[in-house]
C-alpha cells in the first residue's frame, strides 16, 4: 500500500550509465479517482521544460488501484477501517500532529480576528462620544 510522500525518479537506462529523465513527487492525499496527472511544467529538471525532444502535450499519467473499498480520502481518520488504520499507523500519527497543529493556528487567528473587531469596535465607540 502506498501512503503519504512518494518520489519518482524516470532514468533512461544507457550502455554505460543511466541518464536522469526527470523526477516528480507527490502526496497520495492529492490522488483524486485513483489518477495523479503530471506536465512538463511540474516535473523537475527544469531543463525539461526548454528540452525540444519533449512536446508542449509532454505528461506522465500516474494511475492507482483502491487498497480497500470501505475507506478513501475524504473519510475522517478517526473512521477508517481497522486493516487501514493498521496499514497507515506512522501516516496517521503525522497527520494527526498536522491537524492540531492547524487547530492551534485556527483558536490563533481567531483570538487575532476578536482583537482588531474589538480595537476596531472601541475605536468607533470613542469616536462617537465625540
Amino acid at each position: 500500500m502506498l501512503c503519504g510522500d512518494i518520489y519518482f525518479k524516470l532514468m533512461h537506462k544507457g550502455s554505460l550509465k543511466n541518464k536522469l529523465i526527470c523526477r516528480f513527487a507527490l502526496n497520495t492525499s492529492f490522488i483524486i479517482d485513483n489518477w495523479y496527472e503530471f506536465s512538463k511544467n511540474t516535473v523537475d529538471p527544469d531543463s525539461l521544460i526548454k528540452d525540444d525532444r519533449f512536446s508542449e502535450d509532454f505528461k506522465i499519467d500516474c494511475y492507482f488501484r483502491d487498497f480497500c473499498n470501505t475507506c478513501n480520502s475524504s473519510i475522517p481518520l478517526e473512521r477508517l477501517c481497522i486493516r487501514c488504520t493498521n496499514e497507515m499507523e506512522s501516516e496517521i500519527k503525522s497527520w494527526k500532529i498536522i491537524r492540531n497543529i492547524i487547530d492551534v493556528l485556527l483558536l490563533y487567528i481567531n483570538f487575532i480576528i476578536i482583537l482588531f473587531i474589538e480595537s476596531s469596535l472601541s475605536k468607533i465607540w470613542r469616536r462617537s462620544l465625540y
